[in-house]
């Protein structure tokens, strides 16, 4: 649209666009609507077999909160890893240095509170 010198183009390729962008945002605006219907009918069906736990899943789901975080994992020489395979690998080196690690040479005297 851009690259055309002619405003008559320019005017017909605007006018395709906005309608295409309105159909797009009805299509849309009807998908979310039948997907939450969708919800709707599921947790009512779950509550009326009482399977509170697929209550919670859908409620869990609309709110949008999600507990996953991935957070970016780097491995001793600080690069990103950036596979799953690469990072469990990284986790499992991580673990098996902090769990396996010899006893201390020195064993503190911590005396009794009083």
């Amino acid at each position: 649209m851009c690259q055309t010198h002619s405003e008559r183009i320019k005017e017909k390729l605007r006018t395709k666009y906005t309608e295409c962008n309105k159909k797009v945002k009805t299509a849309t605006r009807k998908n979310k609507r039948d997907f939450m219907e969708d919800l709707a009918k599921e947790t009512e069906s779950a509550a009326s077999n009482q399977r509170m736990g697929q209550i919670y899943q859908v409620t869990k789901q609309l709110s949008g909160k999600n507990a996953k975080i991935n957070m970016p994992i780097k491995d001793k020489n600080n690069n990103m890893l950036t596979t799953e395979r690469d990072q469990y690998l990284r986790w499992k080196e991580h673990f098996q240095e902090v769990l396996n690690r010899k006893d201390p040479d020195n064993i503190a005297i911590i005396p009794e509170a009083p």
